[in-house]
């Protein structure tokens, strides 16, 4: 069943929230797209000078973690 998730940055000090998250299947294609919403960011320019320790961050609807992924 589609669930809605959200990919949050942080790096333990410091939070930027993902406010609109995506609908995915599960937590496998979430993790899919966040790996293509990484890449794009890292194209983009947004990822520069985000220092060692940043994180993607993959929760669910509820605010579960469900995934960290490095930056």
């Amino acid at each position: 069943m589609p669930a809605r998730y959200f990919f949050d940055l942080q790096n333990g000090l410091e939070m930027i929230r993902d406010e609109e998250g995506v609908v995915a299947d599960d937590i496998d294609q979430a993790v899919v797209q966040a790996a293509v919403e990484i890449e794009a960011m890292r194209r983009g320019g947004e990822l520069e000078g985000m220092s060692a320790g940043w994180e993607f961050v993959v929760r669910s609807n509820s605010g579960v973690l469900r995934k960290r992924l490095a930056l």
